[in-house]
């Protein structure tokens, strides 16, 4: 299960933020400094703030537990695929964190702008832990070898 197919099946629970920082990454080109991308109207610190605020640790913690529950919907009974989807999940989503977390600090200098959901704190309601290299990426073998199954399954969505 790719990580592009597995967020357009469930959602991204951060997806205006996520949208606001492909943005950002667009913007940091040679002719640009990383200080510099919050002079951009579309960029600027207080967009950030606001999205920031919209998206209080209720609301995220909200949309995850309702993306898990879309999994266990519909691979309750394929118990290994659906621990693996649900890792696969989790990983992008606190590897998303915590790269939104290094662009705000990167670009918006001082300005201790940072997420309200830590991702230590999610780690630990969640029960998650990163493989041992780190790079999350949990069960990809056996994601890419269930995919067929999942998108049948998910059709459904």
């Amino acid at each position: 299960v790719s990580t592009q197919s597995t967020g357009e099946k469930l959602g991204d629970p951060i997806e205006k933020i996520s949208t606001f920082f492909t943005g950002v990454k667009s913007c940091l080109t040679p002719a640009m400094r990383p200080e510099e991308v919050g002079f951009n109207m579309s960029y600027s610190k207080s967009v950030l703030v606001k999205l920031l605020d919209d998206h209080q640790f209720k609301v995220v913690k909200k949309s995850i537990d309702n993306s898990i529950a879309k999994i266990d919907k519909h691979l309750s009974k394929e118990e290994c695929l659906f621990s693996t989807v649900r890792t696969k999940y989790l990983s992008t989503f606190f590897h998303n964190v915590t790269e939104y977390n290094r662009l705000m600090e990167l670009c918006y200098p001082g300005s201790k702008l940072q997420f309200q959901c830590k991702v230590d704190e999610l780690r630990t309601i969640y029960g998650h832990e990163e493989d041992e290299d780190g790079d999350g990426e949990i069960g990809e073998r056996l994601a890419a070898g269930m995919a067929a199954r999942w998108d049948d399954s998910a059709t459904s969505l």
